[in-house]
């Protein structure tokens, strides 16, 4: 019945968000701005993570260890409050140090938008900061793991990974094929909309007439 009304799932109720709000334009002048005082190209691969410090645990490093060593002109952006210390030591580590770069704090309006494909977090993953990227039309890879129930619906499975290689065979056919890549952009953001705020008024609407 909520079906055929068109009333969206009452399980995704409490997380409307407005994209209006996550997707708001920046100029681009400021958006170079950020690109030039990170060092990235226009020929690099833009990979964004954004979440407290604590979240990035040994095999999300291990990940990034390898994605850096498969790409050449991937960039890696890791932005979040939190103690930075064990972070810097891993960067340190890295054959290709310059290529993993580390903020402290996660200004999401624009890294977003400079963001070419986002990594979430993992075993813990990202919240809003998801959510906020994914409305800019950012493909999301997410972790097939224990703790994602709540989380499922606000991420595209087919973008889930279950290890390294598949990982990295994501990777590889959203900077391969502009098609591809286009389609999980639009799939990201139509994920979004289904969230919007409107979708809660229509709701409401549906509502007001049943119990009119």
């Amino acid at each position: 019945m909520r079906k055929a009304l068109g009333i969206p799932n009452l399980e995704n109720f409490a997380r409307w968000v407005d994209i209006e709000l996550l997707a708001a334009k920046v100029e681009q002048e400021t958006l170079q701005k950020a690109r030039h005082k990170l060092g990235i190209d226009a020929s690099d691969i833009v990979i964004g993570s954004f979440n407290r410090v604590e979240k990035f645990s040994r095999d999300f490093f291990s990940d990034v260890a390898k994605i850096i060593d498969h790409f050449e002109n991937v960039k890696i952006i890791l932005a979040g409050p939190g103690d930075k210390e064990r972070v810097l030591e891993y960067r340190a580590k890295l054959q290709v140090a310059k290529n993993l770069i580390i903020l402290d704090n996660s200004d999401t309006d624009i890294l977003g938008w400079i963001t070419d494909i986002y990594l979430d977090s993992y075993p813990n993953p990202g919240g809003f900061s998801v959510l906020e990227v994914m409305a800019k039309g950012v493909p999301a890879l997410t972790k097939d793991q224990y703790g994602l129930t709540a989380y499922g619906d606000d991420r595209d499975k087919d973008l889930f990974f279950s290890n390294s290689e598949q990982l990295i065979k994501l990777i590889c056919e959203l900077t391969s094929s502009k098609n591809e890549y286009e389609k999980f952009s639009t799939r990201s953001k139509d994920i979004i909309k289904s969230m919007n705020r409107t979708e809660q008024d229509k709701f409401l609407q549906k509502m007001r007439e049943l119990t009119a």
